[in-house]
């Protein structure tokens, strides 16, 4: 006995459509880099050793598992924060490295805007 399967109108037999995540991946990309920004503000405001997962998570909105299913420790987390650093003082650091400025007060008053926004 042969029973033939519809669903919606196609034929079961078929192949599974193939499955991509572009709205998802759009949308944990955005949290993650929400996840960032309040690693890297906590860090500005009270310090890395006093920053906390649940204080991460209060400040990005989102749940504490969601922290750790992007960062699954500490070391993550600082390396993050260190990357997106880097990135938003790389012009400075750039010109340092050259010998085209040297680190003074100024200078290290430059490498610290963070604003979450960009």
């Amino acid at each position: 006995m042969f029973i033939e399967l519809r669903y919606h109108g196609r034929d079961m037999k078929q192949t599974p459509r193939t499955y991509t995540k572009v709205r998802r991946a759009v949308a944990e990309e955005a949290t993650r880099e929400r996840i960032v920004s309040a690693i890297m503000e906590l860090h500005e405001e009270i310090g890395p050793a006093r920053t906390t997962v649940s204080a991460v998570a209060e400040r990005a909105g989102v749940e504490r598992l969601t922290v750790y299913r992007h960062f699954p420790d500490d070391r993550s987390m600082f390396q993050a924060c260190s990357s997106r650093w880097i990135e938003l003082n790389r012009d400075v650091l750039i010109k340092y490295w050259d010998g085209d400025i040297e680190f003074t007060e100024d200078a290290i008053a430059d490498l610290r805007p963070i604003d979450p926004g960009e």
